[in-house]
């Protein structure tokens, strides 16, 4: 009686292994097939599943001055040595998104009146801080008809429309149109790199290539994954790139430097962690949020 107990449990358990495993398998083969970031369909539905739920759900989380959807960067400190973390973070998340969107275009070197193209645009933060503060003249690409729409309203309202453009259009074939050929001396990124999928990071670098002046500047910001467990965290589907993100991966930064020296001639001049400030942002949504 025990032996068989013990053998039903053990086939009960085998059986649980391998469905589970099987359903693996399938949602992997919908992930990769359903949910690649084609440039012919493939990535527009996979930024409406998410950017276009509304307006609404994500104004009630992030900052009401930028709007920013990523990481911000806080006025952070050593923490003193009876305090739990290494650091200490100062300050309101809008300020924190203000000092992001500076350091952005510190990193970028820009320039007042300098051409910008800024992919992945969001509802609008970076593009407008750059019109506002350098009189830069933006282009924005976007998937998003929501982020379009309220995008749109923001710059209207501060009456930047002779140098802010924005466009529903995907990065390849906005990077193919013959009179974008060399015509911006900045591209900038925010967080719109985890939308391209690892098999298309080659075509993202191919396309800020086309568009950039001769010695144009590209920034981006990024979430990453850890070398250690890229491979198989690319090779495999969890809730995030499925359900939240859906065909998202978050490259690792060799991938990202693979794809842009065997795809472009862009190197790599200079990078900043700012994982310890992400995980304020977040705990800052999720309290906002709730």
């Amino acid at each position: 009686s025990a032996k068989l107990h013990t053998y039903a449990n053990a086939l009960t358990n085998a059986s649980g292994l391998l469905i589970s495993k099987i359903g693996s398998f399938l949602n992997f083969i919908r992930y990769k097939v359903m949910m690649d970031n084609s440039e012919r369909g493939g990535s527009l539905k996979n930024i409406h599943a998410h950017y276009d739920l509304s307006n609404d759900l994500f104004t009630s989380f992030l900052d009401k001055e930028t709007l920013m959807y990523s990481s911000a960067i806080y006025d952070a400190i050593a923490a003193p040595p009876d305090h739990s973390s290494g650091l200490v973070f100062r300050g309101t998340l809008e300020q924190a998104q203000w000092r992001k969107l500076d350091t952005l275009l510190a990193r970028a070197q820009i320039k007042p009146g300098q051409t910008m193209l800024d992919i992945g645009f969001g509802w609008g933060g970076l593009s407008l801080h750059s019109a506002r503060k350098y009189g830069c003249k933006v282009t924005g690409i976007t998937l998003s008809v929501e982020q379009m729409a309220l995008a749109t309203e923001r710059v209207k309202k501060e009456g930047l429309e002779h140098l802010i453009s924005f466009e529903v259009c995907d990065y390849r074939t906005f990077a193919r149109r013959v009179e974008n050929q060399g015509k911006f001396d900045r591209v900038l990124s925010c967080e719109m790199i985890e939308a391209v999928g690892h098999e298309h990071l080659g075509e993202f670098f191919w396309a800020v290539e086309q568009v950039l002046s001769h010695d144009g500047i590209l920034v981006m910001e990024a979430i990453t994954t850890p070398e250690a467990r890229y491979e198989t965290y690319r090779r495999s589907t969890d809730f995030i790139n499925t359900i939240i993100f859906p065909g998202s991966c978050c490259p690792s930064l060799h991938a990202l430097m693979d794809a842009a020296y065997q795809h472009s001639r862009l190197t790599l001049e200079h990078i900043d962690n700012i994982g310890l400030h992400y995980a304020q942002t977040l705990a800052e949504w999720r309290r906002r949020f709730n």
